[in-house]
């Protein structure tokens, strides 16, 4: 028996290429790769500074604490 795969991106990618070539041709969505995710419309349009600076000041509270 042989070992499965690694799991890292470039052999999944490739193995999973067949898959994802044939759902783009037949419009099947959960076969496709959906960087997005659910959540997307969840998103704040805001200028990216501003989620720098919030992402940091949540590091830093999480830090004190």
């Amino acid at each position: 028996m042989s070992a499965p795969p690694p799991a890292s991106y470039p052999v999944q990618r490739g193995l999973t290429a067949p898959m994802r070539a044939h759902a783009l041709k037949t419009g099947d969505v959960a076969r496709m790769q959906a960087w997005a995710g659910q959540s997307c419309a969840m998103a704040e349009a805001i200028p990216a500074g501003e989620v720098v600076s919030k992402v940091w000041g949540g590091a830093l509270e999480l830090l004190r604490t």
